[in-house]
């Protein structure tokens, strides 16, 4: 039988709920289904805090997005694994996506890395964009984000 969300956790009843405290992964596998447990941790923490911010109960919030309030309580609380469709559908409810749980529950020095990727990214497709021209200013600011990011070249 498949472990639930809640069942990587130290105390499963803190499913969901800020300083969780996660046991250890032993196996691959456990690393691979503790990450996802995790992801949807913290997205239940993100979507707790929004319904307390707004005011709305569980029974109120699952009725607005078309769930049955047991489905959306057991997700909540992890005991059932939630489909990554519905859970970046859950979380565009709330103006969130999987893409920002993740990236938030990076540790700063990760999230430092990942950032400087992204701009690489950003960077060489808008230097496609750019038509280089003669203009010298042009073309000194093309080698210092070149020599910035060699990721770009």
């Amino acid at each position: 039988m498949i472990p639930a969300p809640r069942d990587f956790l130290v105390d499963p009843a803190q499913f969901g709920r800020a300083g969780a405290e996660w046991r250890p992964a032993k196996t691959m596998e456990e690393k691979a289904r503790t990450r996802a447990a995790r992801l949807q941790h913290d997205s239940m923490i993100r979507l707790r805090n929004h319904l307390a911010r707004v005011h709305l109960t569980q029974g109120e919030y699952a009725e607005a997005i078309g769930w049955l309030r047991g489905r959306l309580s057991r997700v909540l609380v992890g005991l059932v694994w939630i489909p990554l469709l519905d859970l970046e559908e859950l979380l565009e409810t709330i103006g969130e996506s999987i893409a920002s749980v993740s990236f938030d529950s990076l540790p700063p020095s990760r999230q430092a890395g990942v950032m400087k990727l992204a701009t690489a990214a950003y960077l060489r497709s808008q230097s496609y964009v750019l038509v280089e021209t003669e203009d010298e200013e042009f073309r000194v600011l093309m080698e210092r984000l070149r020599n910035a990011y060699p990721e770009i070249s």
